[in-house]
C-alpha cells in the first residue's frame, strides 16, 4: 500500500476532515442504494423463477397430451406437391420456409427446388 504524505495549514484541517466524512457519507449511501436495487432485483428474479416454472408444467403437461398422427406421405407425393405449389402465382410471395412447410419437405429440398424454378 502506497503511503501518501500531505502538508496542510492548521486552518484547512478541519475543512479537510469534513470533506473527508462527506465523502465516506456519499459512498455509504451509495452503497446502500445498490444493496437495495440488488434486492428489488433478487426479488424480482425470484418472481420470474416461480414463473418460469409454472410454464415449464404448463409445456409438459401439454407434451404429455396425445398428438393426432399426421398421415405418412411418400417423399413422391411430398415433391410433387412441392411441384405444384411452386406452379402457382402465390408461391412468389412466400419464403422458402413457408414452401417447405406447406408440403412438408425438408428446408433444403425447396430452396433447391425453388433455385431450379426461377432459373428454368
Amino acid at each position: 500500500m502506497n503511503m501518501i504524505h500531505l502538508s496542510i495549514p492548521e486552518t484547512d484541517f478541519p475543512f479537510l476532515m469534513e470533506a473527508i466524512s462527506l465523502r465516506a457519507l456519499s459512498l455509504q449511501n451509495a452503497l446502500r442504494q445498490q444493496r437495495f436495487e440488488q434486492n428489488i432485483i433478487t426479488g424480482e428474479r425470484t418472481v420470474s423463477k416461480e414463473e418460469a416454472s409454472k410454464k415449464v408444467e404448463e409445456i409438459i403437461k401439454k407434451a404429455k397430451k396425445p398428438k393426432a398422427a399426421k398421415p405418412k406421405t411418400s417423399l413422391k407425393e411430398r415433391r410433387d406437391a412441392l411441384q405444384a405449389l411452386l406452379s402457382l402465382k402465390e408461391s412468389r410471395s412466400l419464403s422458402i420456409a413457408e414452401i417447405a412447410r406447406r408440403t412438408g419437405v425438408s428446408y433444403i429440398t425447396a430452396r433447391k427446388a425453388v433455385i431450379t424454378k426461377r432459373k428454368n
